[in-house]
């Protein structure tokens, strides 16, 4: 039997992963429909991609730091 707490991380930790995969499927169709050369894209797309390594770096420490939260809780209500 799961708790509510256990319920509300799944779906923030669902939601954040949905958050970040639309905005990276964005940033590629925009990259790849853009008006410039070869070199100028590629360039674009690295740079880019550095920038959503950060991104995701980021959700996945807050969202660990919100399971240890969400653990914590449970660990409390279970005492």
């Amino acid at each position: 039997m799961t708790s509510r707490n256990d319920s509300l991380g799944h779906e923030a930790f669902v939601f954040f992963i949905g958050l970040v995969l639309g905005a990276l499927a964005g940033l590629a169709f925009g990259l790849l429909i853009a008006p410039h050369s070869g070199s100028v894209t590629r360039r674009k797309i690295i740079r880019s991609a550095g920038e959503a390594k950060d991104q995701v770096t980021e959700v996945i420490d807050d969202l660990e730091e919100s399971g240890r939260g969400i653990l914590n809780d449970v660990k409390k209500t279970v005492k």
